[in-house]
């Protein structure tokens, strides 16, 4: 017998649930699965049965379920942190897919720390994922090596990694959507382009920055180091407030006489900080 914590009543089981709606508990098991129709159960037991669930406030053993099915039907999501909407913009679309298919997601947060990320993936391997969805840590390679060693598939979003070409990963175009950018800007009227980056070694931050340059070349725009900051991405709590983006702004347009008239910003937390700097400058 299992002994509930303190204060807290034991949960129903699924024989409970039979007992008291007077059938068997295979009866009660093709209910709650779905499956009265394909098993011809009538809908009085049918109906007799979702009653007598939720009178008991009856939760499936997902543990126990997985036991039989040898399926958890649960994905791990690796996020580097919650800082910006990006996060939850990414989980409506997994939830959306997740849900029409029967899956459940476990998320979790490494923050771009390796030995953080490790213990989250054992967390993860723990509860039986099937599969990981994450946000691509440099320091993290041998964390994915190993989700692979064990047969498990990863999907990186967002990025990839130079070590890992071989894997799976899913990333808008980030050379077109920087190119679409800067020219949206020269055709508005901007011709001194200032760029805020982060300061981080995967392929598709390289590339922003490289396409960054590239497109302000072909488009007969001036260039100038002096309006150009990359911004460590080391601890995402320093940002904004004081932090290495917020001051690489002050430095950028600190001389009126010289400043940029527009700013490529490359990510979406270094956008919103800043548009408060910009802002509080008086810009």
């Amino acid at each position: 017998m299992t002994i509930p914590p303190k204060g807290r009543r034991p949960m129903a089981t699924m024989t409970e649930v039979a007992k008291l709606a007077g059938v068997a508990q295979t009866t009660v098991s093709f209910v709650l699965n779905g499956k009265a129709t394909e098993r011809g159960i009538p809908e009085k037991t049918v109906e007799r049965v979702l009653q007598a669930a939720d009178r008991l406030n009856y939760v499936p053993n997902s543990m126990a379920r997985s036991l039989r099915s040898q399926r958890s039907r649960t994905v791990g999501v690796l996020f580097a942190h919650f800082r910006d909407d990006w996060a939850d913009h990414l989980m409506q679309g997994i939830r959306e897919e997740f849900e029409s298919a029967g899956y459940v997601s476990l998320v979790a947060v490494h923050r771009l720390d390796g030995e953080l990320e490790r213990k989250e993936i054992q967390m993860l391997l723990e509860r039986q994922v099937e599969a990981v969805l994450a946000i691509p840590n440099v320091a993290g390679r041998d964390n994915y090596s190993l989700l692979r060693g064990l047969g498990i598939p990863l999907v990186f979003l967002g990025d990839t990694l130079d070590e890992m070409p071989e894997a799976n990963y899913v990333a808008w175009d980030a050379a077109e959507a920087t190119r679409t950018a800067i020219e949206y800007l020269r055709d508005i009227g901007r011709r001194r382009v200032a760029f805020l980056g982060w300061d981080y070694p995967r392929p598709f931050i390289r590339v922003r920055y490289a396409s960054y340059r590239e497109t302000l070349s072909e488009a007969g725009l001036e260039f100038n180091e002096a309006w150009t900051a990359v911004v460590p991405t080391d601890d995402p709590a320093k940002l904004g407030l004081g932090g290495p983006d917020v001051a690489a702004l002050e430095r950028i347009f600190q001389d009126p006489h010289n400043r940029p008239d527009a700013l490529f910003a490359s990510g979406g937390s270094l956008s919103v900080n800043a548009l408060a700097t910009l802002r509080r400058l008086g810009l």
